[in-house]
């Protein structure tokens, strides 16, 4: 079974590239793949819901509309098996809305991650951010940073693959590289691959191209988990709803544009 979650954004964001309005709340409908915004329709006609009055209720247990009245009084023989109790009315629907501009989230997802230009920003941060790490697992830190974006998983992942967004579970934390960051990976990619004698076209495992770009000591310059999402972000990978499944095979298309 498909799971639905409500998800509201903050009042100071707004997933559309419509102006940001801090006076207007709204909540998202969310299944695994799909996000529609739910908005309040005001309907001139009323809703009612209405149950049939059956042959056994007691007459004083209704009101009766539009009955002969003598003397202010109900007749009595008034045929309640045909009549009707209005039980419930409802003046406004709701209404499940998918906006034509779609979801820009990625100022939100990147609001909620820590900037990464080399292995100083994580020594500090770690030092100075004055954080306690709830958890290690690189799936509990992603699935508790999608919980906070008011879109689908399957949205919040393809906006983490084009950002190039990484976990270093040792910190518990969510990072965006810089562009520096990701050109130094690039550059690294590039050179290793030459080296090794990889050929980037065709279909190849990312481990291999990892041990390419380390040095005599097996020590990288950049974070594998910084690396893999490069990689992950350029490549063609299949499925963004499973960033964290199993080791990557992959292939480089054709660029067709500038991702950094």
């Amino acid at each position: 079974l498909n799971r639905l979650e409500i998800k509201s954004p903050t009042p100071t964001t707004d997933t559309t590239d419509a102006p940001t309005d801090t006076t207007r709340e709204y909540i998202n409908l969310c299944t695994p793949t799909q996000t529609y915004r739910i908005r309040q329709v005001q309907s001139s006609n009323s809703l009612h819901i209405l149950r049939p009055s059956d042959d056994g209720i007691q007459r004083g247990d209704l009101a009766v509309i539009g009955a002969t009245q003598e003397n202010d009084e109900t007749v009595p023989d008034v045929n309640l098996s045909e009549t009707m109790t209005a039980i419930a009315k409802c003046g406004s629907t709701l209404e499940l809305h998918n906006p034509q501009e779609g979801f820009n989230i990625i100022p939100i997802l990147e609001g909620l991650l820590v900037k990464y230009d080399s292995a100083d920003d994580v020594s500090m941060s770690t030092k100075h951010g004055g954080r306690v790490v709830e958890s290690t697992d690189q799936r509990q830190i992603v699935e508790k940073l999608f919980a906070d974006v008011p879109v689908s998983n399957l949205q919040c992942a393809r906006a983490w693959k084009d950002i190039c967004a990484f976990v270093l579970p040792a910190t518990g934390r969510g990072w965006l590289p810089t562009a520096r960051a990701k050109i130094g990976v690039w550059k690294r990619v590039v050179e290793g691959a030459v080296l090794q004698g990889i050929d980037l076209g065709t279909q190849f495992l990312v481990g291999d191209l990892w041990k390419s770009i380390l040095d005599e000591d097996g020590e990288g310059e950049w974070p594998r988990e910084l690396f893999e999402a490069v990689v992950r972000r350029v490549c063609e990978t299949g499925d963004e709803g499973s960033l964290l499944e199993g080791e990557l095979k992959c292939k480089f298309p054709v660029p067709q544009k500038a991702w950094i």
